[in-house]
């Protein structure tokens, strides 16, 4: 099989080193014949994974027109927001038959899209059964060393994920599979604005009964919301919803929970971005997504509200913390009941 990943940042990186140790054909496609000649000449990332060694099995390149084509199947790994510009790159290169794995966490603004609808508005109708979603609980340096993890792919035709699922046989990353794609990907948005929310809370020092608490109701705001839309509800209890959240809002190493750390220790949003050096906290945009949508309620997502009012809203982090302890008392699984089926 030959494997192309698209992005050669941290999570596209360490991709390409989980399945170079398992697989004699993968490519890492960089963006500019610069950061590919870096890449090339040490065989590592020094700016998003520096002292990670990138298998000599990979082939990195900057050509498109030489890659996708010849691709079994092509991974996307970049930000949110360049998704469907790679998507339509993509289209008039990529062969009948290629598979498409997004590894892109968020939603498109103004349409709360995922990113595996947004590629398929891209690669057409008769494309999507060849798209599907990774996700999990995937710090990108620890899976780049090797160190063990576990992912979703979920998608919509079974064989297809069958196949991607055997795609990862042998290497440190656990895949498990899921029918319910676009679950899967709302539990990988939203984790990131509770994440925010937890790194606020550590930079507040409120202690880990109110982070443990921050998460546990922002858990509870990913189902309500996801509810809507996902077809499963204990996709949210599974490894996209509730493991990715738990190491996004826990680890030292995630962008989003350091982001939120900066702003509660007093940066603001432009000097905590700053300080991430150039990777990407993909909570930010997926917050300002989600309340511009205009279709959620604050009584309903009190906690992305509270993160949008102090990202954007220019309210101090202690004062959006007192308005979440001041709110109406009610029921703990107020508006997420449900039968399983």
């Amino acid at each position: 099989m030959n494997i192309l990943v698209v992005g050669s940042g941290s999570w596209g990186t360490a991709l390409s080193c989980l399945l170079g140790q398992v697989h004699s054909s993968v490519t890492l496609l960089g963006r500019t014949a610069r950061d590919v000649s870096a890449l090339r000449d040490a065989h590592e990332n020094a700016r998003y994974l520096p002292g990670v060694h990138i298998p000599a099995t990979v082939v990195i390149t900057e050509d498109w027109e030489w890659s996708v084509p010849r691709a079994d199947c092509i991974v996307i790994a970049v930000p949110s927001e360049h998704l469907r510009h790679t998507a339509a790159l993509l289209a008039p290169l990529i062969r009948e038959g290629a598979v498409l794995v997004s590894a892109a966490k968020g939603f498109e603004p103004g349409t709360l899209r995922t990113m595996s609808q947004v590629a398929s508005d891209e690669l057409g109708a008769a494309f999507s059964g060849q798209i599907v979603v990774l996700s999990g609980p995937t710090i990108a340096r620890e899976c780049a060393e090797g160190l063990p993890a576990a992912a979703v792919v979920a998608g919509n035709d079974a064989q297809t994920v069958l196949r991607i699922q055997e795609m990862f046989l042998g290497s440190t990353l656990r895949t498990y599979t899921s029918d319910d794609p676009v679950g899967v990907e709302i539990g990988g948005a939203v984790k990131n604005i509770i994440a925010i929310a937890a790194g606020i809370c550590d930079g507040l020092e409120i202690g880990d009964n109110g982070k443990s608490a921050i998460i546990t109701r922002g858990l509870a705001e990913m189902v309500r919301f996801g509810m809507t839309r996902a077809k499963d509800p204990l996709t949210f209890a599974g490894l996209s919803g509730l493991g990715d959240c738990l190491v996004t809002c826990m680890s030292p190493l995630s962008r989003n929970r350091r982001l939120g750390e900066a702003i509660g220790r007093g940066r603001s949003l432009d000097e905590a971005l700053v300080s991430l050096h150039g990777m990407v906290a993909e909570g930010v945009a997926a917050t300002r997504a989600l309340v511009a949508s205009g279709g959620l309620s604050r009584d309903d997502m009190p906690i992305t509200f509270a993160v949008h009012d102090v990202l954007f809203g220019q309210v101090p982090t202690g004062q959006a913390l007192e308005s979440l302890l001041q709110r109406s008392a009610s029921g703990e699984l107020r508006g997420i009941r449900y039968t399983v089926p």
